[in-house]
């Protein structure tokens, strides 16, 4: 499996998905792993993962170009997505991915039966669809989740599309699971490689931008925020992509004190 489809390529967590992704060889993860680094490597290093993706920017070659302020056409990215064997969509940003990712996963599922090879879709979404889930111990009710507790998820009401997304994306998977596999990733706050929603605090730590001597706290300061390093989601990523792993569903986020 070695072409990789990310949408919004030029976004901070698209370029940084496509940098770390074709730089990667093909099947170098799974050799790790089976401790296959001998003689008899079974990937060629040379061979690399080939991404493209829709983005904003007319400077990449090869990839779907459009404006954000118009609508993608989507019989203009129907071949290129059938040409991929991995397609990543992020729908944490942008709400208008949300209706891009459900053509093509449909689409995707659609057309099962003309697959050459195996198929990968994953999907990157927000852990607010877990925001209004009620506690597993109503004793504790600031008790972890796990992802055995995935169906139970209650979404924020501004989240419940990504929510209805997800649970598409999920079903989709469990037809025909030898040609077409599905994942949903459940991120909390990305940073790293350049930052971004965190990006201000980092910025006033480094420069000492604040007032007396601690950063600006939020709320009580009590509560805790999920975050994941960029770097960490890119690795679960390659490794869902080589490795396909039963389960479809993955929260991806470490807790830390705001």
């Amino acid at each position: 499996m070695s072409r990789v489809f990310i949408n919004q390529i030029d976004s901070y967590l698209g370029s940084i998905l496509a940098d770390c992704i074709c730089h990667t060889p093909i099947g170098s993860i799974r050799d790790e792993i089976l401790n296959l680094h001998s003689e008899d490597q079974v990937y060629n290093p040379e061979l690399f993962y080939q991404v493209s993706g829709t983005h904003c920017s007319t400077s990449l070659e090869d990839n779907i170009s459009h404006d954000p302020q118009s609508p993608l056409d989507y019989n203009k990215l129907l071949p290129k997505i059938l040409e991929q064997d991995v397609v990543i969509y992020n729908i944490c940003d942008d709400i208008n991915q949300i209706l891009e990712a459900e053509f093509v996963v449909n689409t995707l599922h659609q057309n099962l039966d003309k697959f050459l090879k195996p198929k990968t879709f994953i999907l990157i979404s927000t852990c607010l669809t877990w925001a209004k889930t009620r506690p597993v111990d109503p004793d504790e009710p600031d008790g972890v989740y796990t992802e055995d507790d995935y169906r139970m998820r209650r979404s924020h009401p501004s989240f419940k599309d990504h929510l209805a997304l997800e649970k598409l994306v999920t079903k989709l998977g469990r037809t025909k699971k030898s040609l077409f596999s599905t994942y949903v990733l459940c991120c909390g706050l990305i940073y790293g490689g350049g930052e971004c929603i965190l990006h201000f605090l980092f910025k006033q730590a480094w420069l000492g931008e604040f007032q007396g001597i601690q950063l600006p706290v939020f709320g009580n300061g009590q509560n805790t925020l999920p975050t994941i390093h960029v770097k960490d989601l890119v690795s679960i990523i390659i490794n869902l992509v080589e490795l396909h792993p039963k389960p479809r569903y993955f929260k991806v986020s470490f807790d830390f004190p705001n």
